[in-house]
């Protein structure tokens, strides 16, 4: 469940019978929390996990962040790109960037992205990444990409 508070940031509750994938967004908000100086990790300001007539709940707020534009283009190459640094070779992911990158993406965001995305692979590899999936790349008003959702419980 998500609510968008007052303050424009967004608080997200987890729980009953969610168990595993409870488990695996306080792993990744813990690790963004660490590493707040990233600017392609979203601002978590709370978290923490509750008890409430006996069931377990975990919950976070986190900056409000907005879909990436309806550009095609733009969003199938970061989906493509972002699988092959997850799941492919090093190798394929530089053919792939060789070819170019497309208009509405910069350098700059696009090594962002790779180097934040071998850090999430580096500090949550046990579970099954979930980069590719374009749904979880937000960026913020100033166009700043932003990861926000790293693993899949699929």
């Amino acid at each position: 469940i998500a609510f968008l508070t007052p303050r424009n940031t967004v608080l997200k509750v987890l729980g009953l019978g969610e168990e595993q994938r409870q488990r695996a967004v306080e792993d990744y908000v813990n690790f963004f929390e660490q590493h707040q100086n990233n600017p392609y990790y979203p601002k978590i300001h709370n978290s923490q996990r509750f008890e409430f007539e006996g069931d377990s709940y975990f919950l976070y707020e986190t900056e409000y962040l907005i879909n990436l534009p309806n550009d095609e283009e733009v969003l199938d190459w970061l989906e493509t790109y972002l699988n092959a640094i997850t799941y492919g070779s090093p190798e394929e992911a530089e053919e792939f960037l060789a070819d170019g990158i497309p208009q509405g993406l910069t350098e700059k965001d696009v090594a962002g992205l790779s180097a934040a995305t071998k850090e999430i692979m580096e500090h949550l590899g046990g579970y099954q990444l979930d980069l590719g999936n374009i749904e979880n790349i937000r960026r913020r008003r100033n166009g700043h990409l932003v990861i926000i959702d790293p693993v899949s419980m699929d």
